[in-house]
């Protein structure tokens, strides 16, 4: 199995990402970390075939960002906007865009980005309704590691499916943040569309997705 990751922030939480993948017996598909890279990069990525993606940076309505690039979703395309290039657009279903084919999770190390619901049925639509683990609140780069640390603590090789790694998102942030002020923030979206969040220390069904 493979991984890829697109981190526009400062990186550190994408190499806990790619070393946990890695100890699990996972390979790198492509990998953007941290630095500068031209949107000939940043494309490439898009038609990548991995079966894990982590996206992290800054997030708002539908578009990931960093000091040097930004990433604009929608249900059917991406484009990947640099400072100093023109656009490039992908659309879905053609040679630049094939991450979808066999992505069954994404993981988003950013902001809010399991907040609204016009943005989860965007996700859900564009990359064939994966697993989607993250965040329905700001969160800081700390916060985010220690997730990704808990919840690869959580995961054995050979045991990467959809439902085992839901589980092993909830769990790790319930069994660090359940009960406290902020257990209201971590969400999973299951590859059926039910959503998943923790209240009271317990996880429970939130909103539903059907279409996507």
């Amino acid at each position: 199995m493979k991984y890829s990751t697109l981190d526009l922030g400062d990186g550190s939480d994408a190499r806990l990402w790619e070393a946990g993948c890695q100890k699990i017996g996972m390979s790198p598909e492509n990998s953007i970390i941290g630095s500068s890279a031209t949107g000939e990069q940043l494309a490439g990525l898009f038609g990548g075939l991995p079966d894990w993606v982590y996206f992290s940076g800054h997030f708002a309505p539908v578009t990931l960002y960093g000091d040097f690039a930004a990433i604009d979703f929608k249900p059917d395309r991406i484009a990947v906007v640099t400072e100093q290039e023109p656009s490039r657009e992908l659309l879905k279903n053609t040679s630049g865009f094939r991450l979808h084919e066999l992505c069954s999770v994404t993981v988003w190390g950013a902001c809010s980005v399991l907040r609204d619901e016009a943005t989860i049925r965007i996700l859900r639509q564009l990359f064939w309704n994966p697993l989607l683990l993250g965040y329905a609140a700001q969160c800081g780069v700390e916060i985010n590691k220690v997730m990704l640390n808990r919840f690869f603590q959580r995961i054995q090789p050979g045991q990467n499916g959809p439902d085992t790694l839901l589980d092993a998102w909830m769990q790790a942030a319930n069994s660090y943040y359940g009960g406290g002020p902020i257990e209201h923030m971590f969400r999973a979206v299951d590859v059926s569309g039910q959503e998943w969040k923790i209240v009271k220390a317990k996880i429970v069904k939130g909103r539903k997705f059907i279409e996507g």
